[in-house]
Parts: structure tokens; C-alpha cells; sequence
């Protein structure tokens, strides 16, 4: 493993300890942040022991440091009070069968009457908005390219809403197209949330690939 791999282990496994100390121990935390990786873990191991615990890992992208999941995993594992899981959620399916010791559960997109009444809520305001023609037609053809994700609807729909006259749509519909290269690819369309920010918002609001698709993964 190398440099950088080691010292995000290293911090989850802190981040672990701190989490099990409790906010109680808050102001020994200096103290426990120069201990040794070993050492972190036999104390994890050791708060752990005959205790039902349930542990999220939200959002994984990592898929090549196998050792690195084994070494945040492994003092996990020694518990075997009925009841334990880790649950990871991921949006690469090489993750989450690279992580995980069962099937994952596949979440879909939202329902497409549901999907539409949310995105009409987040670039109009309000779920019952009908608007006019043309914002219509444009707003369900921009749902049927988000499929879905509600995360995509929620981020073009706020930018939709900063000016909600035809002109401002039909901009942001021929970027996003200009931009897409795969139908099936949402990122484009989330892309223009970050392409429309103010220059100084550029600076610290980085964008982030995204699909409608998110695997949870049972771990143990």
C-alpha cells in the first residue's frame, strides 16, 4: 500500500475510535491520534467486544485498495454479537463486489410520475406548478435524461429555478446537450450546476461523476 493509501486507513481507523470513545473523550483525541495503527485497532477490538454495532460507509469510490478495506474491516470482524453489519453504498459496481460478501441490492431511479411532481417542486417551487407550455416541454424532457436520480433533479432543477423564463432553459438544455456524449449518462446535466456558478463558487464547488444507480453492499 502506499503512502497516501496507508494515511486514509490509518485516519478511518481514527475516525473509528473517536466514534466508539464518544463525545465524552473528545479532549483525549490528541492523545489517541498519535498512537500507532496497531494499537487503534486492539482498542477498537476491545470497545467493540460483545456489542451489536451498525456501520454506514456512504458513497465509496475506492476500488483498488483491497488491503486497505481488510485493514478497516479486520478489528469489525472479530465481533460476533447477532445483529452486526457494515453497509457500504456505492455507485461502481466494481466496489461494491470488491467489498462485499453478498449480493448487492441495486436502487433504482424514482418513479416516473413521483420523479416529475419532485423536479416541477425544484425548479418551479412547488410540485402543482404548471408553468408555462414550453417550460413544461423542456422540463420532461430534461426528467427523462436525469433518470431518475434525485440528486440530478434536485441539483438542475435549482439551477433552473435561478431564472425561470424560456430563454434560460433552452440555454441550459443545448449546453447539457452539448456536452453529452452517453445518453445514459447524467453527468453532463450535473456538470451545468457547477458550469453556472458564480467564478468564486467555481474555486471550492468541484463537480463529481454521478450515475442514478447505487448499490448498497452488506459487508458482514
Amino acid at each position: 500500500m502506499d503512502v497516501v493509501g496507508t494515511a486514509v486507513v490509518d485516519a478511518a481507523i481514527g475516525w473509528l475510535v473517536q466514534s466508539v470513545l464518544g463525545s465524552f473523550f473528545t479532549g483525549m483525541m490528541k492523545a489517541w491520534a498519535l498512537l500507532k495503527n496497531l494499537e487503534n485497532k486492539r482498542f477498537l477490538l476491545k470497545n467493540l467486544e460483545n456489542k451489536r454495532f451498525l456501520l454506514v460507509f456512504d458513497d465509496m469510490w475506492e476500488e483498488k485498495d483491497r488491503r486497505g478495506w481488510f485493514s478497516i474491516l479486520a478489528p469489525l470482524k472479530h465481533n460476533h454479537v447477532p445483529g452486526c453489519m457494515i453497509l457500504a453504498t456505492t455507485r461502481r459496481p466494481s466496489v461494491a463486489k470488491m467489498i462485499g460478501t453478498m449480493d448487492p441490492i441495486s436502487v433504482k431511479g424514482l418513479d416516473e410520475k413521483e420523479f416529475w411532481l419532485f423536479f416541477k417542486a425544484c425548479a418551479f417551487g412547488n410540485d402543482s406548478h404548471e408553468g408555462h407550455p414550453s417550460l413544461q416541454s423542456i422540463g420532461q424532457q430534461i426528467v427523462i435524461a436525469l433518470m431518475g436520480c434525485p440528486l440530478a433533479a434536485w441539483s438542475v432543477g435549482a439551477l433552473l429555478n435561478r431564472n425561470v423564463t424560456y430563454e434560460h432553459w433552452r440555454t441550459v438544455q443545448n449546453k447539457w446537450k452539448s456536452l453529452q456524449e452517453d445518453t445514459d449518462d447524467v453527468l453532463p446535466i450535473l456538470k451545468l450546476s457547477y458550469d453556472f456558478l458564480p467564478v468564486h463558487m467555481n474555486l471550492i464547488a468541484a463537480p463529481s461523476a454521478a450515475t442514478y444507480v447505487c448499490f448498497c453492499c452488506a459487508i458482514i
